[in-house]
This record gives structure tokens, C-alpha cells and sequence, in this order.
């Protein structure tokens, strides 16, 4: 049996239909309604990752660190006996704030190859979230202007769409 968790943050479900169409077709289940714990991606993956709330994990504003006690999704899977990986080019998903638990590896995408594993003054911060296509808080690329996670989703008009930050 294999298990697969695709995580896209701030997506609506139906923007890339024409790609996920043929990942859907592997899976026995999928789900049209999701819902979040929270509205930005470090507590809502402490969520996903605990199956506890952000303010039971402890991460959130104050701390991005996934320090808690409770054993990860992914720690009781390898337990099992599951081979665990991860793959995340999101610069807040990463061992730099111990979100790589359980997983025997964690592929680091673009955003994250330049990142050092433990020395956090050394990080770019400023350019890891300029040089990331739709990344961090200034989400200027595709989106002409910034659509923050306030900001409702974007509407798909096609396959070019852009998200004009307005709300419809």
C-alpha cells in the first residue's frame, strides 16, 4: 500500500485541473471540501503533521519550530514500517524549523538549496523569498500585486490566469 500527501498552500482546488487530473487517477480518495486550522502554512502543517491544533502544537507567530511532543505523521508512519519522504520547496517546510521529522529524506526544491542546514545567519532570507516564484510576502511574480493570504482565492479564467488581487 502507498500513501501520497500533496499539500499545495493557498490553492483552490480546481486551479490545476489539467495537472492534478492525472494524479487524481491514483488515488481511491479524494476529497473536494478541505478545510484548515489555520490561514498560513507553518501552523497548518503542524496541524496536518500532529493531527493537533496550532495552539496545542505550539507553533505559530511566535515559533516556527515543530518542537512538540507528539509524534508526527510521519513518525508513526516509518514506525510502521513506511518509507518516508519528503520533497518541499516551501522555506518555512524545512529542517531548518524540524519539519523533516520522521521522514528518512527531504528532497529541498529550488527555494531551499542554497539554504544552510543549521546556521540560520547565514540564510538569505530576503533572497530565498524574492527568488521564489509566489513564496513569502511579496508575492509580485504571477500575481502582478500582492494576494496575501487575507485575500480570497483567485478565480481560474484559463490556463493563464493571473490573479489581479482584486476580489470578485
Amino acid at each position: 500500500m502507498n500513501l501520497g500527501l500533496v499539500v499545495l498552500d493557498t490553492l483552490r482546488h480546481d486551479v490545476y485541473d489539467d495537472v492534478m487530473g492525472d494524479l487524481s487517477s491514483l488515488a481511491d480518495h479524494t476529497f473536494e471540501r478541505t478545510y484548515s486550522t489555520s490561514r498560513w502554512t507553518v501552523p497548518a502543517h503542524a496541524s496536518l503533521f500532529t493531527g493537533l491544533y496550532p495552539s496545542e502544537v505550539g507553533v505559530g507567530a511566535r515559533s516556527r519550530h515543530l518542537t512538540t511532543p507528539r509524534r508526527t505523521l510521519a513518525e508513526r508512519l516509518s514506525s510502521a514500517g513506511y518509507d518516508t519522504a519528503a520533497l518541499s520547496n516551501n522555506v518555512h517546510i524545512d529542517s531548518f524549523f524540524d519539519f523533516d521529522r520522521g521522514f528518512e529524506t527531504l528532497h529541498r526544491g529550488p527555494a531551499l538549496r542554497d539554504r544552510p542546514e543549521d546556521d540560520r545567519s547565514e540564510f538569505d532570507w530576503e533572497g530565498s523569498f524574492r527568488d521564489s516564484t509566489g513564496v513569502g510576502s511579496d508575492r509580485r511574480g504571477r500575481c502582478g500585486r500582492f494576494c496575501g493570504a487575507t485575500r480570497p482565492p483567485c478565480r481560474r479564467s484559463g490556463p493563464a490566469s493571473r490573479c489581479s488581487g482584486r476580489r470578485r
